[in-house]
């Protein structure tokens, strides 16, 4: 009797019950990319997900990219500059991550069963994000007044796209072992120590950084791991001619060039110190 005297009701129900269960599930780089942008303390919850809008996106990734932006670190030195550049790129891939989310979700919600059409129907399923061609990003400006790393040099030369340089700083980083790793191999750290080490790393803290303010380690070991792990890793210019993006014999008159432009800024350092 019920369902005969309220079934639009009923059909109400039932619709946002559909609507509730086909909305996206989030994956990892979903949560990951929330806890790089808003914080590691943040509880990724499923209501949390359904309340993010994109305003509060665009302002959590205008100050962390405000915080993490390498110009801000010029003066602590090449090896700082690098870092905060990975750490600017992780920034940027969390913002347009979760701009993705937020636009799979909108359309999920519009049409509740078009997660279930994707499942039951391989044919209209889209090509994977690796497949699309992607917009080639060229920096525009003049030329940072500073020395630069390689793939800096390149990136503000307009020799190659900013998404070109992130997969070779990701691809050189991935060669080399990790912070935690080598502090075990070398016995510097216990198990328990590494984890209380990572638990308490703040946003933009170096793994390092974190150990020396935990009194885990002191700048001694963390400068000899440091100087190991770059010893470990292999020339960035090697993923630039192995992936096409640039010839090998333009690989070394490019080194030339990135060699004569730090050689000015050297100089110059030399003759203030001089002065």
């Amino acid at each position: 009797m019920f369902l005969e005297k309220k079934p639009f009701g009923i059909f109400l129900f039932c619709t946002a019950i559909i609507k509730y269960i086909m909305a996206p599930v989030p994956d990892v780089t979903v949560i990951r990319a929330c806890r790089i942008l808003f914080g590691n303390e943040l509880a990724v919850s499923l209501d949390f997900l359904r309340s993010l809008e994109s305003l509060s996106i665009k302002s959590a990734f205008r100050k962390r990219a405000l915080e993490t932006h390498p110009d801000r670190f010029i003066n602590f030195g090449p090896v700082a500059v690098s870092d905060q550049t990975v750490r600017f790129v992780e920034v940027t891939t969390a913002y347009e991550r979760l701009n993705a989310f937020l636009a799979e979700r909108e359309r999920t919600t519009r049409d509740p069963f078009a997660r279930t059409a994707q499942t039951e129907s391989p044919r209209r399923k889209p090509e994977p994000a690796a497949a699309r061609p992607r917009p080639p990003r060229f920096f525009e400006g003049s030329i940072p007044q500073r020395s630069l790393l390689f793939g800096e040099y390149l990136y503000y030369t307009r020799t190659i796209p900013q998404y070109v340089l992130t997969e070779a700083i990701v691809w050189q980083r991935g060669q080399r072992p990790r912070f935690g790793d080598i502090a075990l191999r070398w016995r510097l750290l216990s198990d328990e120590a590494l984890d209380e080490v990572v638990r308490s790393k703040r946003f933009g803290e170096m793994l390092g950084e974190s150990a020396i303010r935990l009194m885990k380690l002191n700048r001694f070991h963390v400068n000899t791991i440091l100087f190991f792990q770059r010893k470990q890793q292999r020339p960035i210019g090697e993923y630039f001619t192995s992936q096409g993006h640039i010839m090998q014999f333009m690989l070394r008159r490019l080194l030339h060039e990135n060699q004569l432009h730090n050689e000015q800024f050297r100089s110059l350092s030399a003759f203030r110190k001089a002065d």
